[in-house]
């Protein structure tokens, strides 16, 4: 886990439209979970950070990110449907949403800030409580 500064725009924006009103750990998750279903507007491409490419990032996979699973597969951690391969030999399988990132060519803002905050809670060390 990377240690991150704290940083007040965001902090406000997940107490103000992320967990306002959310005083369990399931309210929470729901409040993450329609934050980002909402903001991510699936389809798109982005690059999936494995343990290996972690340790050797010239080897990052491009992934297709097609959906969210439903709401309760994420009451513990935030996950993304993506789809892996080409044509026929495509696979299809949920990944943790900590281990996804925007490509530099993604001009989406909104979809950024959905995944950059997910990654801050996570590397701040925040849980649901």
């Amino acid at each position: 886990m990377v240690k991150v500064d704290r940083q007040n725009e965001r902090e406000n924006r997940i107490e103000d439209e992320i967990l306002v009103d959310a005083y369990t750990e399931e309210e929470q998750a729901l409040g993450w979970y329609y934050y980002l279903k909402d903001g991510l507007h699936f389809p798109f491409s982005a690059r999936w950070v494995t343990q290996e490419t972690r340790e050797n990032p010239q080897k990052w996979e491009q992934v297709d990110v097609i959906g969210m699973p439903d709401e309760e597969e994420c009451m513990g951690d935030m996950y993304v449907e993506i789809r892996y391969g080409d044509g026929d030999l495509a696979d299809g399988f949920s990944v943790p949403l900590s281990d996804i990132e925007c490509l530099e060519e993604d001009e989406n803002e909104k979809r950024r800030q959905c995944i950059e905050d997910w990654h801050y809670w996570i590397d701040m060390g925040y849980e649901l409580i």
